[in-house]
């Protein structure tokens, strides 16, 4: 399924393909806002490459993650759930 969607003013378009759906992903609105998601998991969400999530956060569709250590990077829900809903 292709899709395309504007992200700061440029149009990203982008192919989605299947991903198990992750645990975190399965009660995602009970989730409190403290949960920390890690890439694969927006991957799956959005049904996306990392590189997709990469240009996401670029063009400020989605918060930069919080570096925990030099691979690792999270997200917070709380902080994920406004640019969810725009």
């Amino acid at each position: 399924m292709l899709l395309s969607r504007t992200f700061a003013g440029s149009d990203v378009a982008y192919i989605t393909k299947p991903h198990p759906i992750p645990g975190r992903l399965r009660d995602f609105d009970l989730l409190p806002d403290s949960t920390q998601l890690g890439q694969p998991v927006l991957e799956a969400f959005f049904g996306c490459s990392s590189e997709t999530i990469s240009a996401m956060v670029n063009a400020g569709a989605l918060p930069p993650p919080k570096k925990l250590s030099e691979p690792i990077a999270l997200w917070y829900l709380g902080e994920l759930r406004p640019f969810l809903l725009r």
